[in-house]
């Protein structure tokens, strides 16, 4: 096995899990509509709140606030246009991990999301994100483009 690979096992085994209070911080992001994201870290093997967005946030919001080298889950509620029928929010799960996050962190976040994941019902998109590869623009349009091939 790589390094790599030793690592993400042995991260695998110390048993990561959601804590209730980013549980509920999700039901209250799906289900009402007084935030824009919640961002989400790990912390003493459990995953954690890190903070969130106000309704009107925007993409370009929330990559402002994202740390330069640490990795973060992100649930974002993009306003998805529909034409003349309106604007639906579709849930997106993001995977953020920027350029220069450490080895370490870089095994921890990827081998965990999916654990995290099953714990969320309604995750309708799934994207990996990276601070210096997407922009704005990019992202929308990579949400815009997953909705739209959904």
């Amino acid at each position: 096995l790589s390094l790599v690979q030793k690592t993400r096992a042995k991260m695998m085994n110390l048993g990561i899990t959601a804590d209730p209070a980013a549980l509920a911080a999700y039901e209250d992001l799906k289900m009402r509509s007084n935030k824009r994201y919640v961002v989400f870290k790990i912390e003493n093997s459990h995953v954690v709140v890190d903070f969130d967005g106000a309704p009107e946030a925007t993409i370009q919001d929330l990559l402002e606030r994202l740390p330069a080298q640490e990795p973060r889950y992100v649930l974002f509620k993009y306003p998805m246009p529909l034409g003349e029928r309106g604007v639906v929010d579709r849930m997106c799960f993001m995977m953020y991990v920027p350029q220069g996050t450490p080895v370490r962190m870089r095994t921890i976040y990827p081998g965990n999301a999916r654990p995290f994941k099953s714990a969320l019902t309604g995750i309708q998109h799934e994207l990996e994100v990276d601070r210096s590869t997407l922009v704005d623009a990019d992202i929308q349009e990579k949400l815009r483009k997953t909705i739209t091939d959904a």
